[in-house]
């Protein structure tokens, strides 16, 4: 059975210094959801109605009489749905407090400066291994995807299934407990300047990845509009180790990630020990994850910022870790944006191939 996944991490640099917190407009937050769903997110049930007025007005609990006494219009009904999504808690006095994380700018500029200075360090740990891969990439002439394999296959990839193997993070597992979604939802504000995801199409341990980003998309359609098509890409991948579907290749033929022979021109990654992208990403995950096991004080963490336990401490900074990881290696002139990130309106499509790869168990 075919799954595909839609991994958002949105998150650069921040330079708001305003004395004020804020977060009042949902559209200029930075919507972060870690989650797997049966049917819709968070972020949906949040933009129904006023219902992000209303987790804004119960960051600081209230019974229902002094939730009335601000002017904020509600019904019983969206309380009862916002609880159904474990957005809002009822406490046994019949108050309500948000249940979800809202770091307004003032927490946000906090929390990233110590991302950043965190971030500093862990660059310093593995960059070694990253010039490593860089090498690797150089050698089948594809470096130009190296931000994309850093970003979506080692850091936002294999870490996160690292976390989870060492217990710094909870499964994320729909349940009786949490049966419409299991994970993490969290905003900041203001949003960072720069916004990239990767959409997967994967069965039986192999997988087609494409990294994106929203600027992006009007020269990758068909990679956001045929997910059909990428399916039987797949489909060739597994059985025939090329492309071999006519209609695929004839929508995807000016996109670079395959030949005329239908061989795929892109990394593959077989995630053994005896592949070189495989062994270096895996010892990249390694490091961040000892780093964060050993360098850090959760607890403190955890009091600074009121988070409920270290799997959502782990997950929301290091979400901040892993943009600032990028841009400090980016500053250093070690990695680069794809030209499709970088300059958007100049990339052509055979750009798009910067941002593809392949893995198989």
């Amino acid at each position: 059975m075919k799954s595909i996944f839609f991994l958002l991490s949105i998150l650069t640099s921040v330079l708001w210094s305003g004395a004020k917190a804020q977060n009042l407009n949902y559209n200029l937050n930075e919507i972060n959801c870690f989650c797997k769903s049966q049917t819709t997110t968070p972020p949906n049930i949040i933009k129904l109605d006023n219902n992000w007025e209303l987790l804004l007005t119960l960051r600081q609990q209230k019974t229902k009489e002094q939730l009335d006494s601000t002017g904020v219009q509600y019904t019983d009904s969206q309380l009862r749905l916002l609880q159904a999504w474990r957005l809002l808690q009822r406490n046994n006095n019949d108050s309500y407090k948000t249940s979800i994380v809202i770091l307004d700018s003032i927490s946000t500029l906090k929390l990233r400066g110590y991302s950043m200075q965190l971030s500093v360090e862990l660059s310093n740990v593995i960059k070694p291994t990253v010039l490593e891969l860089i090498s690797h990439l150089q050698k089948m002439n594809r470096d130009k995807n190296t931000y994309t394999i850093l970003f979506s296959y080692a850091l936002d990839g294999l870490t996160w299934d690292q976390f989870e193997k060492e217990e710094l993070t909870e499964p994320r597992e729909i349940s009786l407990i949490t049966p419409n979604w299991a994970g993490e939802f969290w905003t900041t504000y203001p949003k960072r300047d720069f916004a990239c995801g990767t959409n997967s199409v994967t069965e039986n341990g192999f997988s087609m990845s494409v990294n994106w980003t929203e600027k992006a998309i009007p020269k990758m359609i068909p990679f956001v509009t045929r997910f059909d098509l990428q399916g039987r890409i797949l489909d060739d991948f597994i059985n025939h180790g090329k492309l071999v579907d006519k209609e695929a290749m004839e929508v995807f033929e000016t996109f670079n990630f395959f030949n005329d022979e239908g061989e795929f021109t892109v990394p593959i990654i077989t995630e053994n020990e005896d592949n070189n992208f495989y062994s270096t990403s895996m010892l990249i995950c390694k490091q961040v994850t000892q780093f964060l096991k050993s360098e850090i004080d959760w607890e403190v963490v955890i009091n600074e910022y009121d988070f409920k336990n270290t799997s959502q401490a782990v997950i929301i900074l290091y979400h901040e870790m892993m943009w600032d990881i990028l841009e400090i290696l980016e500053g250093e002139n070690i990695i680069e944006k794809p030209i499709a990130f970088k300059n958007p309106k100049q990339a052509t499509p055979s750009n798009i191939s910067d941002l593809i790869f392949f893995t198989k168990k």
